[in-house]
Parts: C-alpha cells; sequence; structure tokens
C-alpha cells in the first residue's frame, strides 16, 4: 500500500509538469508587454500607450514647435555618446517626432512640394506611399520596412508625423516589432 501511495504522488508530481500555464511574454526586463503606460502629448496633439518597461527618454522642444519622443527598450539600448541610431545589439528604440506648420493636404503633398527632398529621394519617398489608419483616422503615409527598422511618416492636421522603430539587431526588431505595432494601434489624436 505504501509503494502504490507513492507511486501515486509521483504520478501526480509528473502531471504536474504538463498542465498547460500560460503566460505573458516577457521582454528584457522581466517586465510582461502588457503592462503599459500612457504618453500624453498636447502640443503635438497625441497620445499613445507602450511597455510599461520601455523607458521613456528625451522630450525635446524645439523652438520651432517640433518635439520628439524616444523610447528605449533599456537604459543602455543606444551605444555610450551616440545618437539613437548606434544602438546596441539587443537595444531598441521607437522614435516620435511631429513638426508643426506643414500646410500640405497629404504626404504626398509634401514630399512633392515641400523642397526637403531632391528629385531622386522623391522618386524613392512616392514608391512607399499608401492609405493606413492611425488614431481611427485613414491617412495617407509613407511605410518602410527594413530588417532592424519600420516606420510611418504622415501629415494630420498640418504637422509631420514620423513614428519609427531601430533596433540593433534583427533579433532584438522581431522581439520588439510587437510593442511598436501596439503603440500604432494604441496612437489617437487628441
Amino acid at each position: 500500500m505504501k509503494t502504490l501511495n507513492v507511486l501515486l504522488i509521483i504520478s501526480a508530481l509528473f502531471a504536474l509538469l504538463f498542465i498547460p500555464v500560460s503566460c505573458d511574454i516577457n521582454d528584457t526586463d522581466g517586465i510582461p508587454y502588457n503592462e503599459t503606460a500612457t504618453y500624453t502629448n498636447g502640443l503635438s496633439g497625441y497620445r499613445a500607450t507602450y511597455a510599461k518597461s520601455w523607458i521613456k527618454d528625451d522630450l525635446t522642444i524645439n523652438p520651432d514647435g517640433s518635439t520628439g519622443l524616444t523610447l528605449k527598450n533599456k537604459a543602455d539600448a543606444v551605444l555610450a555618446g551616440q545618437s539613437d541610431f548606434n544602438l546596441t545589439q539587443d537595444g531598441s528604440v521607437i522614435y516620435i517626432s511631429v513638426i508643426p506648420g506643414m500646410n500640405f493636404s497629404n504626404y504626398e503633398d509634401f514630399v512633392k512640394n515641400s523642397g526637403y527632398l531632391n528629385s531622386n529621394q522623391q522618386t524613392e519617398f512616392l514608391k512607399n506611399i499608401g492609405s493606413v489608419n492611425i488614431g481611427g483616422v485613414n491617412l495617407q503615409a509613407r511605410y518602410v520596412q527594413l530588417p532592424t527598422s519600420k516606420g510611418y511618416d504622415f501629415i494630420y492636421n498640418n504637422k509631420l508625423y514620423k513614428i519609427n522603430l531601430t533596433s540593433g539587431s534583427e533579433a532584438e526588431f522581431k522581439k520588439d516589432e510587437k510593442v511598436f505595432d501596439d503603440l500604432i494601434k494604441s496612437f489617437q489624436f487628441i
């Protein structure tokens, strides 16, 4: 009888190993991606939700009214003393830039008439313009995706919005792409 009880206990413990457990995908800091924070920028007219474990950094407000917000997946995502585009292998940065005073009807109008781009750049930018819904608004936007980055550029309410994710490696990009996609889904104009 004692042997039977021991076998039953061992069998029960062994069975526990195969019970499915639900868990959230965690980021590098061990905080689930579904734990979020919301950032609101009244000056630039938007609100977005991002993974709470990401570090909100470097909000800039320039004399022309343009703003920039950097979200980093970890404190040392950027190589020391470098710009946001010099990332560590396991670093990712989401950058939101808003430039006011863009009196263009849409992004194509901006590309063709802003004077910021030469004719070769205009041709390349125009290839990547399509329709996208951001913040419940159908917009004409430039969308670009590369192995370690992706982003949207668009005109809304006389402002040029640029929302981008850049990672230090393809592996990190694949890992953090969901955070960016969730931010885009949460993006609202206010």
